[in-house]
């Protein structure tokens, strides 16, 4: 079985660096915490999900240098707080120091110039030389404050396999602050929520906004009560007679994933939403799991099931892996023969149908027949519109245009 790979799509609002002259943001901060989250492979991990974090906290005074303490904790592992190295920061560029050692070496460096490249350190090798390129220069902005952020990637490596990555100033990578470049990792990645200095949030991996359009089929879920005026709300209510029925939900509850219908347009703002503590929330009836996350996601077709995305957004599809938005919700549903279906893990015509009964009616309906129905292409990824010609997937029928 291939495993799942869950990764955090980081969507930052980067403007080209113009000549604006912003404040450097210190990234050795005293009370300086990175908040993670370790999402488990539900199909083959032992190891449920769990927080864990990192963070800076006490003075040392390290062969003359003046230092900060790096720490992590970790509730999975006995609740531990473990000693890992100790940070300085000059001039734009920040260093460490392994525990045990005197040596300072490079972490990050703020200041290279585009186009042009320097040498860092990997926390789990230090003796190591990683080349790294900055690509372009950048501002994003969350939570009211400004930062520099370059786009790099290590030199020696091909980009197509080994992406290009956001290093923004004061937080360290778009992974965390161990994770200078993407497969540069040492330990457990997990996912990179947010970094708080003395209790105050400073920075979240926010997305652009989650936008719903009136009369098109989407999912949502929140951490709080959903707004009920903007639109109809289904939830999962059971399967039978061979047809998932969703059944209308006049009063819509935090933590439940929804497929929702809006009756009109807006969007969600994710830097106004507190999810610390939040990544799924899922409803079960029989074999059938609707899966609601408030993060981006990127994750393998899991054997043994096929994946139903419900939206009719752009946000939620198929590529090489399956992409889920942030907010949104998935189906995830049991399927005994994921092979032998033309070869695909996506099965495009032998789907369970899915019902939307509402509450004032009493109408039963197909799914899809209250917005615009969605495109797929054989191997079960969207088309943005409807092909020239070829063979496509519309209501889970096939479509031939010649």
């Amino acid at each position: 079985m291939k495993k799942v790979i869950i990764l955090f799509l980081f969507i930052v609002q980067v403007s080209l660096y113009a000549q604006e002259e912003l404040e450097y943001r210190p990234f050795v901060e005293e009370g300086k915490v990175w908040n993670m989250f370790y999402k488990s492979n539900e199909f083959v991990d032992v190891v449920p999900d769990y927080e864990f974090k990192y963070f800076i906290e006490g003075d040392t005074l390290i062969a003359g240098q003046n230092c900060k303490k790096f720490y992590s904790f970790n509730e999975h592992y006995n609740n531990q707080t473990e000693y890992k190295m100790a940070l300085h920061e000059s001039e734009g560029k920040v260093y460490f120091i392994p525990s045990g050692s005197t040596e300072s070496y490079i972490l990050y460096d703020f200041t290279i110039p585009v186009g042009t490249s320097t040498v860092i350190s990997s926390v789990s090798s230090p003796e190591s030389n990683i080349e790294m390129r900055n690509n372009r220069n950048g501002i994003t902005k969350t939570n009211g404050i400004s930062r520099h952020c370059l786009l790099v990637n290590k030199v020696d490596v091909s980009i197509e396999y080994f992406p290009s990555g956001w290093w923004i100033e004061g937080i360290g990578s778009e992974l965390g602050p161990l994770y200078t470049w993407q497969f540069g990792l040492t330990g457990n990645i997990g996912i990179f929520l947010n970094c708080e200095v003395n209790g105050e949030t400073v920075f979240n991996m926010t997305e652009e906004p989650v936008s719903f359009t009136a009369g098109q089929m989407a999912t949502i879920i929140l951490p709080t009560e959903p707004d009920a005026s903007k639109g109809k709300y289904y939830r999962l209510d059971r399967y039978e007679d061979g047809q998932i029925i969703f059944e209308q939900e006049l009063q819509p509850q935090a933590h439940i994933p929804y497929i929702i219908v809006p009756n009109e347009d807006f969007s969600i703002d994710l830097s106004t939403l507190d999810l610390a503590g939040c990544y799924r929330d899922t409803v079960s009836v029989d074999d059938i799991s609707f899966i609601g996350s408030y993060v981006s996601e990127t994750f393998d077709y899991p054997d043994g099931f096929y994946i139903d995305f419900i939206d009719i957004t752009h946000d939620c599809r198929f590529e090489e892996s399956c992409v889920i938005g942030a907010l949104r919700a998935y189906l995830l549903v049991r399927w005994d023969d994921p092979y032998n279906q033309g070869g695909t893990r996506v099965p495009p015509l032998n789907k369970r149908g899915i019902l939307l009964r509402d509450y004032e009616t009493d109408i039963t309906s197909p799914l899809g027949e209250t917005g615009e129905a969605t495109l797929y292409d054989l191997q079960g990824r969207m088309l943005p519109s409807k092909p020239a010609q070829g063979i496509y997937i519309k209501n889970r029928q096939k479509v031939m245009v010649k």
